[in-house]
């Protein structure tokens, strides 16, 4: 284990790139949600390597943040609502107060969607239609 870690930061010298303590993962292979729709999210860290105060927030590029939730140890399933606004934003999980410092992050796609005059709810890729 000790030669891996060795390996990871001759990765991080040679390359300039963070290590990320963590990863997310979602359920939809695309990664592309209806505004409002829930978002399952799979957390997957090492022991020890988080700690209290680390949140999960769905963020702008900007760096607003939309809805979040606090990571807790042992945890690994989370979910978040997808903002209401079309457009591209992160799952990240962070350490600090602005969410500007992270452990790990993925990107994802929100559409928008007519949800009353479609019926249509859920991930775009999980469609199911109400019937009139």
């Amino acid at each position: 284990m000790k030669s891996m870690r060795g390996l990871f930061g001759l990765l991080l010298a040679v390359t300039g790139l963070p290590l990320m303590a963590a990863e997310l993962s979602v359920a939809n292979p695309d990664r592309t949600y209806f505004s409002g729709a829930d978002i399952e999210i799979t957390v997957q860290a090492d022991a020890g390597t988080l700690e209290d105060g680390t949140w999960l927030g769905i963020f702008e590029s900007d760096g607003r943040y939309h809805d979040y939730t606090y990571w807790e140890s042992g945890r690994t399933q989370y979910t978040l609502k997808a903002p209401e606004q079309a457009g591209d934003y992160d799952i990240r999980l962070t350490t600090d107060y602005d969410g500007s410092t992270f452990e790990a992050k993925l990107p994802i796609n929100v559409a928008v969607l007519n949800k009353q005059r479609t019926g249509i709810t859920g991930a775009c890729h999980q469609q199911s239609r109400t019937q009139a």
